[in-house]
Order: C-alpha cells, then structure tokens, then sequence
C-alpha cells in the first residue's frame, strides 16, 4: 500500500511536469499598419512621376516613446512607370532614423517632418538603413508593377522612407498607387 502512494505520487510528478516543462511558442502578433502614399495613407510619400534616379524621401513617422515593438514587415509597391522600363533595374528603399525629430540618420537637406517630405542627396544613402530593391521584370510599363515583403527593425524612435529610382525611366504618374506599408510584428509568447 506505502509503495502504491508513493508510485502515484511519483507519476502526478511527472505528469505534472511534463505540463510545465511544454516547450513555449512565439507567435507573430500584427498590428495596426502605417501606410505611405501621396494622398490617403497615413503619411506622405509621393513617388508618382519620380524622375530616373532621383531620390524621394517620405514624412516621419514617431513610433512612440513608450515600450514597442522594434520589428516590422514592410510592403513596398510601385504601380507602373510612364516609359517602358530595363529588366534588371531596380528602386530601392531605405530607412533613415533619428532620436529627435531634427536628428536624423543621413543628414537630409530638409528634415522630414511629421506631415512633410524631406529632402536627401543621393551620396547620404550609403549612411541609411538599406531594407531592399523592387527588381524590374518586364519591359512593359503598363505591366511594370513591383512589389516586394521584407522585415526590418528599427532601435530608434523616429523613421522616415527613402526611395531611389535607381532606373533610367520615371514612375507612372497618372493615378498611381504606390505605397510602403509598415506592420508592426511583436513577437508574443505563448
């Protein structure tokens, strides 16, 4: 009878543990998205008609000074060009950050600001955070939609886009739909 409690008593042990020892999960948790486009988004970008390599750079975004997430999935997409385009050219896209809303990564001529575009020289994106480029696969212009997913993280509290037209052709100009999409994807314990 001694044996037999003690038996039972061991194996509530273990089966109670095999409870608490459960490896974990961490899921993705998505949030509310920041849109980027000319009009109708959340912040300002417009890249209709952006000439061949010039560069645009969108309004800052505060992520906030309280606890947040630092990881992101974005969605770049460029909607058509206004001439047909070269396979293999590409758009790129970087990030600048900052600590305040006049100290940002880059050094832009102009500032971005909270609803304003910025301005920055080709020669300050080596000292951005490059994020990815948007291949050209079609020398149809029609056809020229582009669209890439990445993941990024930002450490500091304000970011803004930055887009170089790295072709030899504008975007499209005319009811253009092009937009950067940025979800916040903290990572959720279960």
């Amino acid at each position: 009878m001694y044996h037999n409690k003690r038996l039972i008593t061991l194996l509530f042990i273990l089966l109670i543990s095999v409870f608490c020892l459960a490896a974990n999960k961490i899921y993705i948790a998505p949030e509310t998205a920041v849109v980027w486009t000319a009009g109708g988004g959340d912040e300002l970008l417009d890249m209709g008609g952006q000439a061949a390599a010039e560069v645009r750079t969108g309004s800052f975004l505060d992520l906030g000074a309280a606890s947040r997430s630092s990881d992101y999935v974005f969605t770049f997409f460029i909607d058509q060009f206004a001439t047909a385009p070269v396979l293999g050219e590409t758009i790129d896209l970087y990030f600048g950050m900052g600590t305040s809303t006049t100290s940002f990564d880059g050094e832009p001529n102009t500032a971005p600001g909270d609803s304003a575009e910025g301005n920055t020289q080709l020669e300050q994106l080596k000292n951005l955070l490059y994020v990815g480029s948007a291949v050209v696969g079609t020398t149809t212009a029609a056809d020229a939609t582009l669209r890439i997913t990445g993941f990024v993280r930002f450490f500091q509290r304000y970011i803004f886009p930055v887009v170089h037209n790295n072709t030899a052709d504008a975007l499209n100009s005319t009811g253009d739909g092009h937009s950067i999409t940025l979800t916040p994807v903290p990572a959720e314990i279960q």
